[in-house]
C-alpha cells in the first residue's frame, strides 16, 4: 500500500515540483566550506558563502515556510539568519572533534517545532562532541531583532543517556504534527536504535529496538521519503561494513530489520539517500568514488554499481553525503582531501543524479551538475542533514489522532482506493470547482509545498473556492467518512 501512496506523490512532484514554489524548511543548504546554495523556482542558486564557516561531516540548516533561511549549524556552532553566530551557543558544543566542525556524520538535524503555527519556533538536536550525547535547543527566529535567537529554557537540553554513533534523524510522527528522533546506540559495538519522541512538551525516549547484529559507528542513515523504512551505512571504522534497510512505524516508532547487504565495494557505503518515489537508494564509496544503486524486492537487497570516477584513487576524488533536494533531483558533495592531486575542478561543483526515480541502471548522473563559483569542497564531506518536512498525516490511521481537528496540519495526503462515486469538476478552471459526492466526508486541499489552502465537511454537491490563491497545482484528498478509502484529485488553477 505504501508504494501505492508514493507512486501517486512522486508522480505529482516530478511533474511539477515543489521547486516551482521555491519555498520550504529546506530551501537554504549550508555546507561544505562556507558553501551556500538556495533552491528556487528556477533551480538551486549559488549565494555568497558563509565567512567562518566550515563543516567536515556534520551540517544543518532550516528555513521557514516561506523560504527564509532562520539558522544553520555544523553541530559545534550555531549561526542565525544574519549570517552570524548565535548569541549564548558557544558553550552548547565545546570542542570540535576535527579542525574544521564535527567529524560525526549527520550529526545534527533542525525540526520546525510541534505545533507551532506561528512558523516561528525551531529546534536543533545536536550530538556533543566530547561526549557523544544527543542534546537540543530551541530558537526563535524573532529574537535577537529577528536574527534568530535561544529560548530561555530549553537549551542544551538532554535527549538519550546513551553515547551515540554517527547520524542522527527525524521522521514525521503519524499524526502529522509530531516527530520521531533516530539515532544509533554505540559503545564498543552499535548494536541498537534508539527513537525518541518530540511533541510539543520537549523531547522524551521512547525505545530502542535491537538491529540484530553489531555494527561499526560510522556511517550515513537516511529515511524514506514517505518515512515508512530506514537505510543504514554501517561503515569507515572496522568490522563488517553491512548496510541494512529497516521498516519504521510512523504510529507507533517501532523498527524492524528487512535486510542487510554486504556491500560489493571494499570500504563500504558512506553516502546514502532515497530516491523521492522511496523506490531506490544511491549510495557511494569513499575509495576512489563509486555510485551504487541499491533496491529491494521481494525483501532482499541488491547493489549495482552505477559509476566509477576515472580519476586518481583513495584521499584524492571522493563522493561524499548525498541528499534529496527540493526539485526531486539527488545530489552528491564532491570531496578532495587537499589541494594537490586529483582533478582540480572535481570539488568545484556538486554531482546531480537527475532521474533518481528511473527504474533502470541510467538515472542521468552528472559529476559536474553544480558550480560552486570557485569555493571547492576540498577538505569536507557535508550536505545538510534534512528531514522530510512535508510529510503529513496518516489520515484514517488509529495515530490520526489530530485531523481534521487540527487545521494547522499540512502536506498531500495518503492515497487509497475509494469506495463509491466522486468528481470534482471541472479539473482546470480560474478558482471555481465543485466536488459531486454519494457520499459524506471531509474535503482537503493542500498546494504542492504541501500547504493546506481549504478543509471542509462535503454532503453532495459542494463548491469550493480557490481565486484568491496563485496559479498552480493543487491536489485534492477526499476521505469518506467513516472508512480509510481515501483518493487524490489534482486541479489546476489558471
Amino acid at each position: 500500500m505504501r508504494r501505492v501512496i508514493a507512486t501517486f506523490l512522486t508522480a505529482v512532484m516530478l511533474c511539477f515540483g515543489r521547486a516551482s514554489q521555491g519555498q520550504g524548511h529546506d530551501s537554504h543548504w549550508v555546507f561544505g566550506n562556507g558553501n551556500h546554495l538556495e533552491f528556487t523556482a528556477g533551480g538551486p542558486e549559488v549565494r555568497a558563502a558563509i565567512v567562518g564557516y566550515s563543516a567536515f561531516e556534520a551540517a544543518t540548516a532550516i528555513s521557514d515556510q516561506e523560504g527564509e533561511l532562520v539558522l544553520f549549524s555544523n553541530n559545534v556552532q550555531f549561526w542565525g539568519s544574519d549570517l552570524n553566530i548565535i548569541a549564548g551557543t558557544d558553550s552548547l558544543n565545546p570542542g570540535p572533534s576535527g579542525i574544521n566542525g564535527s567529524t560525526r556524520t549527520n550529526a545534527c538535524i533542525a525540526l520546525p517545532w510541534p505545533g507551532d503555527s506561528s512558523d516561528n519556533l525551531f529546534v536543533v538536536i545536536y550530538t556533543n562532541e566530547l561526549s557523544g550525547k544527543v542534546h537540543y535547543s530551541l530558537f526563535d527566529k524573532t529574537l535577537n531583532g529577528g536574527k534568530t535567537g535561544l529560548v530561555s529554557g530549553v537549551v542544551n537540553l538532554s535527549v538519550w543517556k546513551n553515547e551515540v554513533a554517527e547520524s542522527v534523524t527525524a521522521i514525521r510522527h503519524g499524526n502529522g504534527r509530531d516527530w520521531w528522533v533516530i539515532a544509533r546506540t554505540y559503545g564498543n559495538k552499535s548494536d541498537s536504535i534508539l527513537v525518541a519522541l518530540m511533541d510539543p512538551t520537549g523531547i522524551t525516549y521512547h525505545n530502542d529496538y535491537s538491529i540484530g547484529f553489531e555494527a561499526v559507528r560510522s556511517g550515513e542513515m537516511s529515511p524514506s521519503p514517505m518515512g515508512d523504512q530506514l537505510a543504514i551505512s554501517f561503515s569507515a571504522d572496522g568490522g563488517s561494513k553491512f548496510f541494512g534497510v529497516f521498516e519504521f512505524n510512523r504510529c507507533d516508532g517501532s523498527i524492524q530489520i528487512l535486510d542487510t547487504l554486504l556491500p560489493s565495494v571494499n570500504g563500504g557505503f558512506y553516502g546514502v539517500t532515497y530516491s523521492l518515489d522511496g523506490e531506490s537508494i544511491y549510495a557511494n564509496s569513499t575509495s576512489r568514488h563509486k555510485l551504487y544503486k541499491i533496491q529491494l524486492s521481494a525483501g532482499v537487497l541488491t547493489d549495482s554499481l552505477l559509476y566509477t570516477f576515472p580519476g586518481e584513487d583513495f584521499f584524492i576524488n571522493q563522493g561524499g553525503q548525498l541528499q534529496l533536494a527540493p526539485d526531486g533531483k539527488v545530489y552528491q558533495v564532491n570531496v578532495k582531501l587537499s589541494a594537490s592531486g586529483g582533478l582540480p575542478i572535481y570539488p568545484e561543483f556538486l554531482a546531480v543524479i537527475n532521474e533518481p526515480n528511473r527504474g533502470v541502471l541510467y538515472c542521468a548522473f552528472d559529476t559536474f551538475g553544480v558550480y560552486l563559483d570557485g569555493l571547492p569542497t576540498i577538505g569536507v564531506y557535508s550536505l545538510p542533514n534534512f528531514a522530510n518536512y512535508n510529510l503529513g498525516p496518516l489520515v484514517g490511521s488509529p495515530c490520526d489522532t489530530l485531523s481534521p481537528q487540527d487545521t494547522t496540519q499540512t502536506s498531500i495526503q495518503p492515497v487509497f482506493p475509494i469506495q463509491g462515486e466522486w468528481s470534482i469538476t471541472p479539473s482546470i478552471s480560474s478558482g471555481w470547482y465543485q466536488l459531486n459526492s454519494t457520499k459524506e466526508g471531509w474535503l482537503l486541499v493542500q498546494d504542492l509545498y504541501g500547504r493546506e489552502v481549504v478543509r471542509r465537511w462535503f454532503s453532495g454537491t459542494t463548491p469550493f473556492d480557490l481565486t484568491g490563491l496563485p496559479a498552480g497545482v493543487y491536489v485534492a484528498t477526499v476521505a469518506i467518512e467513516g472508512s480509510l478509502k481515501q483518493k487524490v484529485q489534482r486541479l489546476l488553477k489558471q
